[in-house]
């Protein structure tokens, strides 16, 4: 008896066995579109495998091979310390080579940004360094660079010092730039004395008329840091910064055009100190001047975002905007809108600031006899508010999409709440 079930049992624990293992089999040599490889796994020979996505493999050292010539880091590689990083901006690639005679070696913890031709650092987060280098078409991280006149603790230090407020310099904050896109950001409250020469001299380099390639380098490292606070605060007190922006801006250059008035939207959103240091230049003016030159949508958009982000909620913008008396920035508005052929995006753009900057809760300027809130449309001419009645009238010609339609009708109901359009 025992025989019989012992010869039971043995046929089927070894048809088990055997199940496991072709079950296994089968895993790894199923396509990847079914397997459940991982991106990247470590060889027993530290070397790095991957599968790709069309169903390829590669495999490469695990730890990087550096020589004297920069090389793209692959993903899951390990640095060795001391060498020289640079991110290829025609690529996006991070890459890597060996410190030259002439760089000198250091932790590589610390990374310098070079920008231009200055022996000062700008401190950034994370003991990340921003440097001006001699080479004119060279922007690289350089790793193992020992120079970093300040790390970021000192950086919190000073920020303390000169504000008051204490926080994690290394703290992720969530940057919500003008044109709906999201990044992420390590940023300390204020700037120190080496830090505000070092990118004033940044932003002084514009006026120097680089090459193409340097001038985009330059932008490309104010579009990244201008979105914080206190770099836009800075970059608006500078008197190199906005001028220099300005004048791009007014270039023939559509991609350097386009460049710098993204990095106004990003120092001017949300940031009242940089909008307020930047009313000396006459920013507003100069942005809807720009606006109005543009003739595609694109460049349109840009400039219109810039102008909105600049004088949205401020209010002493807007009444300057505003006043009849002075750039009648209301009636310059009505004739733009007026166009022929003006699309209906940049018309719903413009609806939705100009119920924004004549809605009387923004205002905390009174009327005297009714205490009741005093909005720009009020700094306006009759003619000016008559023409915007139209406007804002459901009679007013064309058809148009619902987004518009909300946008007008906010406009007419804020006019007629302030008695300046017939019900």
């Amino acid at each position: 008896m025992l025989h019989k079930l012992y010869g039971l049992r043995i046929p089927i624990v070894f048809s088990t066995a055997m199940l496991a293992l072709i079950s296994i089999a089968l895993l790894f040599t199923l396509p990847p579109t079914l397997g459940t490889l991982a991106p990247a796994l470590v060889d027993s020979d530290n070397t790095v495998c991957r599968v790709l996505s069309d169903g390829s493999s590669e495999c490469y050292p695990m730890i990087f091979q550096a020589t004297h010539e920069f090389q793209p880091i692959r993903p899951e590689q390990q640095l060795p310390k001391g060498l020289h990083i640079r991110i290829n901006v025609a690529t996006g690639l991070k890459e890597a080579k060996l410190v030259s005679s002439t760089e000198t070696e250091g932790e590589p913890e610390s990374m310098a940004v070079a920008l231009s031709g200055s022996d000062q650092v700008v401190a950034s987060n994370q003991d990340k360094t921003i440097q001006l280098q001699s080479k004119p078409d060279e922007f690289t991280i350089d790793h193992g660079r020992n120079d970093a006149p300040i790390a970021a603790e000192s950086v919190q230090k000073e920020a303390v010092k000169k504000t008051g407020v204490t926080g994690d310099i290394n703290k992720p904050v969530l940057i919500h730039r003008p044109d709906g896109e999201t990044h992420a950001s390590t940023h300390g409250v204020g700037l120190g004395t080496h830090q505000l020469s070092a990118f004033d001299l940044t932003l002084k380099e514009l006026q120097s008329h680089p090459n193409h390639t340097t001038l985009m380098r330059i932008l490309d490292h104010l579009d990244n840091v201008v979105s914080q606070i206190d770099y836009g605060i800075d970059f608006a007190k500078s008197e190199y910064g906005i001028p220099a922006l300005l004048d791009l801006m007014r270039g023939d250059d559509l991609e350097v055009r386009e460049h710098a008035v993204l990095i106004i939207s990003s120092a001017m959103s949300n940031n009242p100190q940089a909008q307020e240091a930047a009313s000396r230049f006459g920013l507003i003016y100069e942005l809807w001047k720009l606006f109005e030159l543009q003739t595609d949508l694109v460049h349109q958009k840009r400039f219109f975002s810039a102008f909105g982000v600049t004088i949205r909620s401020n209010v002493k913008a807007i009444l300057s905007f505003s006043d009849d008396n002075g750039f009648k920035g209301l009636s310059k508005m009505v004739a733009y809108f007026k166009r022929n052929r003006l699309p209906e995006l940049i018309k719903i753009r413009i609806l939705s600031l100009f119920g924004d900057m004549i809605d009387p809760d923004m205002f905390t300027t009174h009327d005297s006899k009714s205490d009741a809130p005093v909005s720009s449309i009020h700094t306006a001419s009759a003619d000016t508010i008559k023409e915007w009645c139209k406007i804002c009238s459901v009679n007013w010609s064309g058809t148009y999409t619902t987004p518009y339609k909300e946008a007008r009708d906010r406009g007419m109901q804020l006019l007629q709440k302030q008695g300046l359009c017939p019900s």
